[in-house]
């Protein structure tokens, strides 16, 4: 059963950069120059400008190194604290999601298409294990 948390303070982390290939291809995305004034015209967020000039700038060593860094949190005794205080959460859903919608035309169901009917027959179909 969903149910809503609501905080003054709360922000939700989105990182397109999941894998460091997702951060190393990030210099083939965009035809800007890797400067600050110039990826403003690409970049919305401070971040992904950042991250833009890092992979076209970096080694691949050293870009490595700014993903495990920037990226990745892998302090244990942070991300335990934090998970137990509720300011910080795995989300499984969007995964949970994927995995129906990629099992869909194995039991011959598919997803209509933008101009079809938006009823759908998933909420009352479930995958056998």
């Amino acid at each position: 059963m969903p149910y809503e948390i609501t905080s003054d303070n709360a922000a939700i982390l989105h990182y397109v950069y999941n894998k460091y290939s997702d951060l190393k291809g990030r210099r083939d995305r965009c035809d800007c120059a890797p400067t600050e004034e110039d990826t403003r015209r690409c970049f919305m967020l401070p971040f992904d400008r950042e991250a833009f000039i890092k992979s076209s700038l970096l080694s691949d060593e050293e870009l490595r190194q700014f993903f495990l860094e920037h990226l990745i949190w892998n302090n244990e005794t942070t991300n335990f604290e934090m998970m137990r205080e509720g300011l910080l959460i795995r989300e499984h859903t969007p995964q949970i999601l994927m995995r129906l919608f990629k099992k869909l035309p194995d039991y011959g169901l598919q997803l209509a298409s933008p101009l079809e009917s938006k009823v759908t027959v998933v909420d009352e179909f479930i995958i056998p294990e």
